[in-house]
């Protein structure tokens, strides 16, 4: 298509948008044009010396479209005073939580209205903790849609930098796979989330712990907080198939009856390469994102309770030192608690990376067991503990399977 011919289509499209007057269509379809311009190569500078020399309404609804999902162009007229209002909106709530029962995906969703109290609309991103935090989908709904979730409040500003952050992770793998709604959504996302300054004020959202923190309460509740209604079992290494959500994006504004079609989130093995890290610990994976520095510098970091709320562990020697290593192997994941992920720790990570002493290894399967009860007491993650703890001791003593940085930690004791 040359040049020529996609600014006909844009001009085009255009003009049924300017009959809806809805500045969230409006954005919905610029977000697909970018993502369809992208990838084939479009060239940014001569659409908009193409869009700058143009008059008319629809030349000014397609420049201030574009605009609004980030990038900036103009054209000769201003366009009708709506079109004023697209981009303009405040966000209201955010909410976070887990996809599945396991919470190999996670779902960080965005509440947001035009400031003339128009339009609400939730933008929802599922991202992939097994392959290292990216993201894999995005929907955006009409708020109602998070009654069929399971999720916690959240500070907008937090789960706008996890958002960030998934998707500079996504942009570190070359040909990663994703859902076929993620890229027309791309632009829309984004914006929405460098839209949230670092602290907001007079939002509906209160909460009393960072998003990931496992002691928020759930309160969407259904009947099985890892199943909405539409949502599709697929494939894990782990027992129990999980659920994932399948999130429904709207339709094209442009086209109106043309039905939203509900994304396929492929397999977790099918997504990306798996992270060198079999453990997927944070402390080994996790990179700040350059993005989010648009929220203020910071990430939906994770906040672990307290040793004093484990009350089962309060007369257990050598917990204190147990429960700090496996804070530290959670990372920010927290919310990721699987039966693979718990073996992997209990047989990879803390033989590889951990320096314990023999009451905190004595102690560490209680301390997994309390761990799993608070964040998700699933009978597979109980049996996985009761099948992998026994020969721990072992596994820790054996030298053949402990990491450079561990070994020479040990080789250092005796001289310090």
């Amino acid at each position: 298509m040359t040049m020529s011919d996609r600014y006909g289509v844009a001009i085009e499209q255009a003009g049924d948008l300017l009959r809806w007057r809805s500045p969230l269509r409006a954005e919905l379809w610029a977000s697909r044009f970018v993502a369809e311009f992208d990838a084939d190569g479009g060239d940014e500078e001569a659409f908009g010396e193409l869009l700058e020399g143009a008059s008319g309404q629809e030349a000014a609804l397609v420049a201030a479209a574009l605009s609004a999902v980030g990038t900036p162009v103009r054209a000769a007229d201003p366009g009708p005073e709506w079109l004023a209002r697209l981009g303009d909106v405040t966000c209201e709530s955010a909410w976070y939580g887990k996809a599945d029962p396991y919470g190999e995906q996670v779902l960080a969703a965005l509440t947001f209205r035009y400031r003339n109290g128009k339009e609400p609309h939730t933008v929802v991103v599922a991202i992939d903790q097994v392959n290292g935090g990216i993201a894999v989908d995005v929907a955006v709904e009409e708020p109602k849609f998070l009654d069929d979730l399971c999720l916690s409040p959240a500070d907008p500003a937090l789960v706008a930098g996890r958002i960030l952050e998934a998707f500079s992770l996504l942009d570190m793998l070359l040909g990663a796979p994703v859902a076929d709604t993620l890229p027309p959504l791309r632009a829309l996302t984004l914006t929405r989330a460098r839209s949230i300054p670092a602290h907001l004020a007079n939002t509906r959202t209160q909460p009393a712990k960072d998003p990931g923190h496992p002691a928020v309460a759930q309160t969407r509740p259904t009947d099985h907080p890892a199943q909405p209604a539409d949502a599709q079992t697929r494939p894990t290494q782990d027992p129990g198939q999980p659920v994932h959500t399948q999130t429904r994006p709207t339709g094209d504004p442009a086209h109106p009856d043309v039905p939203a079609q509900a994304p396929h989130i492929p397999p977790a093995e099918a997504r990306s390469a798996p992270t060198d890290d079999p453990a997927g610990s944070d402390h080994a994976q996790s990179r700040p994102a350059d993005e989010v520095a648009q929220t203020g510098g910071t990430t939906a970091g994770f906040r672990a309770p307290d040793l004093s709320e484990f009350s089962e562990l309060a007369d257990v020697p050598g917990a204190a030192e147990a429960y700090r290593v496996l804070v530290e192997f959670v990372g920010d994941r927290d919310l990721w608690w699987s039966p693979a992920r718990v073996s992997a720790f209990l047989t990879v990570w803390l033989p590889r990376e951990a320096t314990l002493s023999r009451e905190a290894i004595e102690a560490m399967p209680e301390v997994v067991r309390a761990w799993t009860r608070r964040v998700a007491d699933e009978p597979a993650i109980h049996e996985q503990i009761d099948a992998d703890a026994p020969g721990l001791a072992a596994r820790m003593a054996d030298e053949s399977l402990a990491g450079l940085r561990k070994t020479l930690t040990q080789r250092r004791q005796p001289e310090e």
